[in-house]
């Protein structure tokens, strides 16, 4: 069987693997559709020496902590993509229900790497702030055009 590639590795600063990014254009996934999609993707060993896994749809965001096997789990965190996408869908002239599969990915890079930025104005509060403080000041690689 061949592996795939996840969408985006991101690096803390010091250039080691704090979390990998899936994009899925597919709406109204729940969480366990989303663990199901984590579970048929084969990413071999990447995923496990990931901190954080993220899957990122247009209107959903679940993101997983720790290691993650290729079975079933349930995400750790879910939350509405909105609050924090919301410029960016207005700035590319869309929304999430007609964005294309490409401009979503591009979509996406340009958030998570002003998410790297120590400058960035995105703030997030409770547990989201662990994973954020990981990326911050790190590196965001974009796995399709590696």
């Amino acid at each position: 069987m061949t592996l795939s590639r996840p969408d985006f590795l991101v690096s803390d600063r010091d250039g080691n693997l704090v979390m990998v990014v899936e994009v899925s254009i597919r709406l109204n996934h729940t969480r366990e559709t989303a663990a199901r999609y984590w579970s048929n993707l084969n990413l071999g060993s990447v995923i496990q020496s990931a901190l954080y896994v993220m899957l990122v749809t247009p209107n959903r965001i679940f993101i997983w902590h720790g290691a993650v096997n290729n079975s079933i789990n349930l995400p750790d965190e879910e939350f509405d993509t909105w609050p924090l996408l919301q410029s960016y869908f207005s700035g590319s002239g869309t929304d999430p229900y007609t964005i294309s599969e490409v401009s979503f990915a591009m979509l996406v890079s340009a958030w998570l790497y002003d998410l790297s930025l120590n400058d960035s104005q995105i703030a997030l509060n409770g547990s989201h702030g662990a994973w954020l403080a990981a990326i911050r000041g790190g590196n965001v690689n974009w796995e399709v055009l590696a």
